[in-house]
């Protein structure tokens, strides 16, 4: 992140604060008032993808797989439920990224039958756990970072 992001994320952290303590205690009736200003903020601000790159897949099953070893349909419907779709290629792509995390020795995968079927279950391997934990490293280093800001504010 260079200097010009650093200064606007502390703007937009300057701005958000309040909007956060107000979240936490909004005036009586005014709770979807403060949620939607502070919803604008973020999203004019900082957009969201509304679709996972295959790097963010990959991530986010690693991450995902890591709470509870699953099968692909399993970890379609979760990743359904998320803010995402999956980027454009429809949910078959998800099996591809699988494939890929399996054959570069992050998960391991091993067929089980189901009532119906039979279904491919995958788990970190401890290459795979070491990778999620090393990315849920920087991504606590950054939260603190971005919680020693709003502190200044």
């Amino acid at each position: 992140m260079n200097d010009a992001e650093k200064l606007k994320l502390e703007e937009l952290l300057r701005q958000v604060g309040p909007l956060v303590n107000k979240l936490a205690d909004p005036p009586a009736g005014q709770t979807d008032r403060v949620r939607a200003a502070f919803e604008r903020v973020l999203n004019e601000e900082f957009p969201l993808p509304k679709e996972l790159t295959e790097k963010q897949m990959e991530s986010l099953l690693l991450k995902l797989i890591a709470e509870q070893p699953a099968d692909g349909f399993e970890l379609i419907s979760k990743l359904n439920q998320g803010l995402f779709r999956l980027a454009g290629q429809g949910e078959g792509a998800i099996y591809g990224v699988l494939a890929r995390l399996e054959s570069s020795g992050l998960l391991q995968g091993e067929w089980r039958e189901s009532s119906t079927r039979m279904v491919k279950m995958y788990r970190l391997t401890d290459a795979g756990g070491l990778r999620v934990a090393e990315k849920s490293a920087i991504q606590a280093e950054i939260g603190a970072w971005a919680e020693m800001l709003l502190k200044k504010t």
